[in-house]
């Protein structure tokens, strides 16, 4: 079992993480392995990168990830603009089945970061009509009348021996 670190050490660790200094560089400060050191980034929350540790939060997750959805989206805009203008250019048909390959590509995934509003049923208003004036309409019809809704059901044939047993096979 690892030895323990006193607190005042992990928290002046932690500081040091805070402020931007890279594990190597308290590993090579403080003679503590780089495991602990790694360990202190990850309890207060801190992931290392190239650039040092870095904070994780949710609020920072969420703004990185709508703002590269943005950049992607501004992106293929402009690629698509592009293709457009190449198409005005009179390419070659395989130049033009290659732009239309692309083209395809960018508007799916276009599609996928920013997806098609579903269509609204716009209520005209016969169906209520319809289920207002359903008791005046059917108010005449007598309810002891049967109505059939299905088609009748074929009864089975009466004779379904097609083939008479008592002809033998050479009188057939």
């Amino acid at each position: 079992m690892p030895a323990q670190i006193p607190e005042e050490e992990e928290r002046a660790i932690a500081d040091a993480l805070r402020a931007g200094k890279k594990p190597n560089q308290i590993h090579e400060e403080t003679g503590r392995g780089k495991s602990v050191i790694y360990r202190i980034m990850d309890s207060v929350g801190l992931k290392n990168s190239p650039t040092g540790p870095t904070v994780r939060t949710k609020k920072a997750t969420e703004t990185r990830r709508t703002w590269s959805r943005e950049r992607r989206l501004g992106l293929n805009d402009k690629f698509l603009d592009m293709v457009n203008g190449r198409v005005d250019d009179n390419p070659s048909n395989q130049d033009l089945k290659t732009l239309a390959t692309t083209y395809a590509i960018m508007i799916d995934k276009r599609e996928i970061l920013e997806p098609p509003m579903p269509l609204k049923i716009e209520d005209d208003g016969f169906i209520s009509a319809l289920e207002s004036k359903s008791e005046e309409v059917f108010e005449d019809i007598d309810d002891n009348i049967s109505l059939q809704v299905d088609c009748p059901k074929p009864q089975a044939m009466a004779n379904s021996n097609l083939v008479d047993k008592d002809l033998s096979d050479q009188e057939l």
